[in-house]
């Protein structure tokens, strides 16, 4: 099973072939950050395997320029994260620890 991508043009409310990821996710973290889609953590393939991957293509006009690249993992992979954006600021929250935490 490869990390198949589709890519969801409104404007003629059609999909579109996109390059595949690298390696298949299961619920990442994905911001158009910069001029680039990223892909950040989630699950490996068996929804189990947390992954640490950060990878990132650039984007124009729902049309990838070039191919995915890895960027720097982060330090505490898995899913159910969200990232925010915040000037030139990636954020990543982790909401569900803060809910064990508080316990």
């Amino acid at each position: 099973m490869d990390g198949m991508c589709m890519w969801f043009q409104s404007s003629t409310k059609t999909w579109l072939q996109f390059p595949s990821l690298p390696a298949p996710r299961y619920a990442p973290a994905t911001p158009i950050w910069r001029g680039r889609l990223h892909v950040v953590q989630g699950s490996k393939e068996n929804r189990n395997a947390v992954a640490y991957d950060h990878w990132s293509i650039a984007v124009k006009d729902g049309k990838a320029l070039d191919e995915w690249r890895k960027e720097v993992p982060i330090p505490r992979g898995g899913p159910q994260r969200f990232l925010y954006l915040l000037q030139s600021h990636l954020l990543c929250f982790e909401p569900y620890a803060l809910l064990q935490s508080h316990r």
